[in-house]
């Protein structure tokens, strides 16, 4: 998927820049992004194992009734991550359309919620792994907001496939 690419070419920019920029994030060096459809990467209980989730705005098309639709809380990023593997496996859950209630579809993101995921992602697993926390650092940076806020009216939670897989996943 064409999308999958974007975010996998943007950890990997971002990812050396990290690197050139703070010499205690060179840990990252042999970390690699995998695109997964599995549906466990929701239900994770492994401890080797670790799950971030995000949530970036995101426009949404059936393909059924070409109904189209923004959400900004229902468009869950999952990432697993193994520090012992340095992998990464990833996956985006789609929602249903309101109008037909068809198949899920996946969200399709700007450039600036991948740049934005991507930053969250880095930043996030050198707090985890190694207690680097980079916003001391600038304060003139804007703060990553993490899970946003709680749902709009406009988003249900019935039509997410992360909250179907996970009961109420996108709440907490």
């Amino acid at each position: 998927m064409f999308q999958d690419q974007l975010f996998v070419n943007e950890f990997n920019l971002m990812k050396q820049a990290y690197i050139n920029q703070h010499h205690e994030m060179r840990f990252l060096h042999n970390w690699q992004l995998e695109p997964s459809q599995d549906g466990s990467i929701a239900i994770s209980s492994n401890r080797n194992e670790q799950i971030l989730k995000r949530y970036a705005g995101a426009n949404f098309q059936c393909t059924c009734c070409q109904n189209q639709w923004y959400s900004r809380i229902h468009s869950s990023i999952l990432f697993e991550y193994n520090s012992s593997s340095r992998k990464i496996k990833w996956r985006l859950f789609g929602q249903q359309c309101r109008r037909c209630q068809q198949d899920f579809h996946l969200p399709i993101y700007g450039q600036e919620a991948i740049n934005e995921t991507i930053r969250y992602l880095i930043e996030k697993l050198g707090q985890k792994i190694h207690r680097i926390d980079l916003r001391q650092r600038d304060p003139d940076r804007p703060i990553i907001l993490h899970n946003g806020s709680r749902h709009r009216e406009d988003d249900l939670t019935c039509f997410c496939e992360a909250c179907e897989l996970r009961r109420q996943y996108c709440e907490h």
